[in-house]
């Protein structure tokens, strides 16, 4: 147990005057830390505690001198103060013989409480603190005044600033004239709001969830979500809810006039009778497609989203093979061969099935595209430490201006023939997902009268 010092206080009236003083002055402090409505800095209260302390002594020391009772009392008294000050979280006790005991205990006892809060307010602060730079949404609150007071990391990365621009006006900090507007109009207002704004910072646009609400005593705290990606993703599921529409209302249209035309006679003409028939298995058939790949697109975003992909080493060249395999009708019915091309040890970190799928798509796009008797090379390199599969036609080739978009959903270059050849829109889409879900990458290289090659990029096992 380390030594605890005791200074011992002659019982005198001076004495316990200052001390009786301090006692109420350390209380008040102490009060003032748990009840301030703004939390009070430590080294702050350890001030507002010894000055008080060392005016009430001054101040004592002088009313005594005037009535000439200034004794050694004080000279120790003050001797104590300044000790106290130059080490104001250490330990001190003070101990008192006579009429002046019961007032050194009180003052321990207030000294003591008086640690134990300022204890707390530093833990107080600490977790406070560890909250704020955990939190993914900013936050930044502002004074009375207008100055920045907080600014945590993620408001920090918001505005492109640091945390110390502390103390320095608002306007100077975020240059954003809806953000100033909002917490003037909270100042002013003095009750919480709420509002979506932009936030345009270079060259990048993002939305951003405010919520103001006004501090007691003056100023606003700002709480900043950026909802960015949730906004795409409810514009995404918009178009995909249009599309999907568009895509059923063509075949369903065609199934039911055909069916009427059938109704109305044509199902007694037996030449008319096989083509509505014919064209009803296609409308079908394409029906089908879509709720396969609008499911197969689903799942895999799914499995993306929920880490659920399960991705081990394994062989390139099986994957290929079963892929091709799989198209075995579709090439024969239109004439064009495949060109396979792997060396049999190339390993990925892959899901068989999945990346089975995308290759599949990968072909059946170019088969597709593919005139009469023409070749579809499927090959797969090493890609430095990973892997490119590649499908490549000699097809009539896309315009680069369309290359960005090819893998967005339902997004078709020559809408025309897209459903003149029973494309859903889906399949590049399914690709890139896939890729996604395996840490990779797709990419084209096309241009018109020049075929197309598609490259699937997967990193390294």
């Amino acid at each position: 147990m380390p030594h605890t010092p005791h200074w011992h206080l002659p019982a005198s009236r001076g004495a316990r005057i200052v001390l009786g003083a301090a006692a109420v002055a350390l209380v008040a402090v102490g009060m003032l830390a748990v009840s301030s409505a703004t939390p009070v800095p430590v080294p702050r209260l350890l001030g507002m505690a010894l000055s008080t302390w060392l005016v009430l002594a001054v101040g004592a020391a002088a009313a005594l001198r005037l009535l000439g009772r200034e004794d050694g009392e004080i000279a120790s008294l003050r001797e104590q103060a300044a000790h106290l000050s130059a080490e104001p979280r250490a330990r001190h006790r003070l101990a008192a013989d006579g009429a002046a005991a019961p007032l050194a205990r009180e003052l321990n006892r207030a000294w003591d409480s008086l640690n134990q809060q300022m204890a707390a307010a530093e833990r107080h602060a600490g977790e406070r603190e560890a909250v704020l730079n955990a939190m993914r949404d900013g936050v930044l609150a502002v004074d009375r005044a207008g100055r920045v007071i907080l600014l945590n990391p993620a408001a920090q990365r918001l505005f492109g600033t640091t945390a110390d621009r502390t103390g320095t006006p608002l306007e100077q900090v975020v240059r954003h004239p809806d953000l100033i507007r909002l917490v003037a109009d909270v100042n002013r207002a003095g009750h919480a709001r709420e509002e979506e704004i932009a936030l345009d910072r270079g060259g990048v646009s993002r939305r951003l969830y405010v919520a103001a609400t006004p501090i007691q005593g003056g100023g606003t705290v700002l709480v900043l979500a950026d909802v960015t990606r949730v906004r795409e993703l409810e514009a995404m599921r918009r178009d995909f809810a249009a599309n999907v529409s568009h895509e059923l209302k063509t075949p369903i249209t065609a199934i039911k006039g055909a069916v009427a035309t059938l109704m109305d006679g044509a199902a007694d003409d037996p030449e008319a009778r096989g083509r509505f028939l014919a064209m009803l298995a296609r409308q079908a058939e394409r029906l089908e497609r879509l709720v396969s790949d609008t499911l197969s697109l689903s799942r895999v975003e799914r499995e993306a989203e929920s880490g659920g992909t399960a991705l081990g080493e394994g062989r390139l060249k099986p994957v290929l093979e079963a892929a091709r395999a799989a198209c075995e009708g579709q090439r024969a019915g239109s004439g064009v061969r495949i060109d396979l091309s792997c060396p049999d040890g190339l390993t990925a970190r892959l899901d068989a099935p999945m990346l089975e799928q995308a290759v599949l798509n990968l072909l059946d796009n170019a088969i597709r595209h593919s005139p009469k008797g023409a070749a579809v090379r499927l090959s797969a390199t090493r890609e430095g430490a990973g892997a490119a599969i590649a499908v490549a036609d000699d097809g009539p080739g896309i315009d680069p201006v369309h290359h960005a978009r090819l893998f967005e959903r339902f997004y078709r270059v020559d809408a025309g023939r897209a459903a003149k050849d029973g494309g859903t829109g889906l399949g590049l889409a399914i690709v890139k997902h896939i890729a996604q879900a395996h840490g990779g990458r797709v990419s084209v290289d096309s241009q018109p009268g020049r075929g197309s090659t598609f490259r699937i990029h997967l990193p390294a096992p």
